[in-house]
């Protein structure tokens, strides 16, 4: 019957009316309030770390993910969230303001744990971030490795961030043999040595310095080795200009990449070394009032350049020198790289492999005379097996080509060269600092003498020689000092010469 309104319709109608009353009673949510609903109905757990950085650990399906508290991703997973139950966006504001009632969350609700960039240590295992879109790692002990979604530590990422490849179980390192033209069985070994050093998540690192002319491949081989360990959209950088770019690219990279080095700014050269052997830096944090944003921890590092990449002695010390050739075949990096993307795998596996060696073996070390950067020598001394290494391989190359960069250095370095030249001649020298200086100084030429790269006086040649002592004792010449006569006097004797010095290092 048309125009008669049934009983039921009416009924409806009054219990929508009565619902649409209900909502204009009830006290309106704000939109923080309605955020912090979404955040806790989240799968998710907010924590922080010892430096007072805030995260969310979210359970995603089979694995858990890391976002900082107030980056971007973690802004627009809660926008995305009020968007599908709000139909509308939360203002900056509101969400300016949630940021700061969840990093209080974390700070005094949440538990306060460590986070890692790619490769961190959980008792005696060595963990990997693959860096993949399902947040998978490699669990790798003295018996093995494994690929899992369980992630025993917290992994953050960066947005530079690229994934490697899912590794083969029938590993070869040899392999990348075939896309890096080395000039000898002593560089392919340092090679190598670098790259199972960098997985070491207590490090030390020795820093990689790739020197030679144009065409040896130099910015090729440093995408390729760290490719291998943590690839990134900006795979190699130019120097950064100040502390404060070094702390950002550190604190969102495990390798630290840079290219076409002409020398090494004394500032660089120290940071570098702190970085390479664990060390702290401060900056102001930008945007805060009087905030420092601070970095603590140790970095593997690239350094690539046409000749005299490092000078400073104790950036040498930390350094492992290879001097490449011209390449004899060309291919164009397309094609390389085509081939090695095909080959990675199984080279990432056969690196896996080696580190899981060198976890067997590294408790083996009590007979081996290490050089500087023990933990590191002893980190590669015990993959040799997995490497198929005969044992001594890695010193025997690292001990030869340490002998050349220290003779490398001396003669690259005006003061060290000339002193060394006195000693030749006379044996040994004593006297005082002011002394010295002025023998020295008649050794060497009237522009040079006169020039900034001579130091005018004796402090500052005392602290040139400082700077070069290591080296210096390493080819047999020993420093003494004595008060006659109520004179300070410094002696300098070569006790033995450089040339049997270097022989004795040879294979």
């Amino acid at each position: 019957m048309s125009g008669v309104t049934l009983l039921p319709d009416v009924i409806n109608n009054l219990q929508k009316e009565e619902n649409e009353l209900e909502k204009e009673k009830a006290p309106k949510r704000t939109q923080v309030e309605i955020l912090i609903q979404l955040f806790d109905s989240i799968n998710v757990k907010a924590f922080h770390t010892e430096d007072k950085e805030y995260y969310a650990k979210i359970h995603i399906q089979d694995h858990e993910e890391i976002l900082r508290i107030g980056g971007k991703e973690f802004k627009l997973l809660l926008q995305n969230k009020f968007y599908h139950q709000e139909g509308k966006t939360a203002t900056k504001d509101a969400l300016n303001r949630v940021i700061e009632v969840l990093e209080g969350k974390a700070l005094y609700e949440g538990t306060e744990e460590p986070v890692f960039t790619r490769i961190a240590i959980n008792k005696k295992q060595i963990i990997l971030d693959l860096g993949t879109s399902d947040w998978k790692v490699i669990v790798i002990d003295e018996e093995g490795w494994i690929i899992t979604s369980q992630s025993p530590v917290n992994f953050i990422r960066s947005r530079s961030m690229l994934s490697l490849p899912i590794p083969s179980f029938s590993g070869n390192v040899e392999k990348l043999r075939n896309y890096i033209a080395v000039p000898d069985d002593e560089s392919w070994v340092l090679l190598v040595a670098w790259l199972l050093q960098s997985f070491n998540p207590n490090g030390p690192y020795w820093i990689l310095v790739l020197q030679g002319e144009q065409g040896t491949g130099k910015s090729t081989i440093a995408r390729i080795l760290r490719s291998l360990i943590d690839p990134a959209k900006a795979e190699l950088r130019t120097i950064p200009r100040d502390e404060r770019d070094l702390i950002v690219y550190a604190k969102n990279s495990w390798v630290l990449a840079f290219d076409n080095l002409s020398g090494t700014p004394t500032w660089l050269s120290d940071a570098l070394c702190r970085i390479s052997t664990g060390g702290g830096f401060g900056a102001r944090a930008l945007y805060t009032d009087g905030e420092e944003s601070i970095f603590w921890g140790k970095r593997s590092i690239i350094l690539t350049g046409i000749d005299e990449v490092v000078s400073r002695h104790d950036l040498l010390d930390r350094s492992l020198i290879v001097n490449l050739s011209p390449m004899s075949e060309r291919k164009t990096e397309v094609e390389l790289m085509a081939e090695f993307e095909n080959q990675k795998p199984v080279i990432l596996g056969g690196i896996l492999d080696a580190i899981s060696s060198a976890l067997r073996n590294r408790g083996n070390m009590d007979h081996i005379n290490l050089p500087r950067m023990a933990d590191a020598a002893a980190f590669v001394i015990a993959a040799e097996e997995g490497l198929g290494w005969a044992e001594g391989t890695f010193l025997a190359s690292y001990n030869k080509a340490h002998q050349q960069d220290i003779e490398s250095a001396i003669e690259g370095d005006m003061v060290a060269s000339t002193l060394l030249d006195l000693l030749k001649e006379k044996g040994i020298f004593r006297g005082t600092m002011a002394e010295l200086l002025d023998d020295l100084s008649d050794r060497v030429g009237d522009k040079t003498k006169n020039s900034r790269r001579w130091p005018q006086t004796p402090k500052k040649l005392s602290n040139r020689l400082k700077r070069a002592a290591p080296h210096l004792r390493e080819i047999g010449v020993i420093e003494d000092k004595e008060k006659t006569k109520g004179k300070k006097e410094i002696i300098f004797e070569l006790v033995q010469s450089p040339e049997t010095e270097i022989e004795s290092g040879e294979l």
